[in-house]
């Protein structure tokens, strides 16, 4: 019931496709939450651990990563491959940390989210997103852990995962590794020169407050 979060069957295949939104974990009012919901599709009894084939994370967006990093800590989730964008690709070295310039960056690398009305609920919105990258490494390395074969677009060969599933005519189209780093650079920069911008402005209105 969340379209940033599909599960699909092909043949013996079971692939989860992004995680939606973090409060999906718990689902809303007429929304089963996403855990849920997996257990009815893959049929997997409560408490038992969903065996999927592939895990994919199409982009490193709170929206699409969600409640994926809670669901392999806990693990109702595990997955003999995952297909995953490279946080090295995905966030410039600058980010991190919960300080107002870094969480605002966070906020605004995020989907528009007009519906936020409140400081509150902004707030929250912005620490939520400051805190992704930091769950995003440590899914990676749960799903290691747990001999996950991993794939990073961008940086890892792609051929080996593509030969895994090619039974059910599985190809990565794109974006190809040059686009990705084109991507990357423009992260990159853009998140150190806002950074610096923006630090400055918070330390000059402190200053004159």
């Amino acid at each position: 019931q969340y379209g940033d979060c599909l599960y699909c069957e092909v043949g013996d295949e079971r692939i989860l496709i992004d995680g939606g939104h973090s409060s999906d974990f718990k689902g809303s009012e007429g929304h089963p939450s996403i855990p849920e919901q997996l257990r009815t599709l893959a049929a997997t009894r409560k408490g038992q651990a969903t065996a999927l084939t592939l895990l994919v994370v199409s982009h490193a967006h709170a929206d699409h990563v969600g409640c994926l990093p809670a669901m392999v800590d806990q693990g109702m989730i595990t997955a003999e491959w995952a297909l995953l964008v490279d946080p090295k690709l995905a966030w410039s070295p600058e980010e991190g940390g919960s300080d107002s310039p870094a969480a605002l960056l966070a906020a605004l690398r995020e989907e528009p989210r007009y519906d936020l009305d409140a400081t509150d609920q902004f707030k929250a919105f912005a620490d939520g997103a400051a805190q992704l990258q930091g769950d995003y490494r440590r899914m990676i390395a749960t799903l290691k852990s747990k001999g996950t074969r991993i794939v990073l677009h961008g940086t890892s060969a792609l051929a080996p995962l593509e030969e895994r599933f090619a039974k059910i005519g599985m190809k990565i189209l794109g974006p190809s590794r040059a686009h990705l780093r084109a991507c990357a650079e423009r992260i990159h920069t853009g998140g150190r020169d806002f950074l610096r911008d923006a630090t400055a402005s918070f330390v000059c209105s402190f200053a004159f407050r």
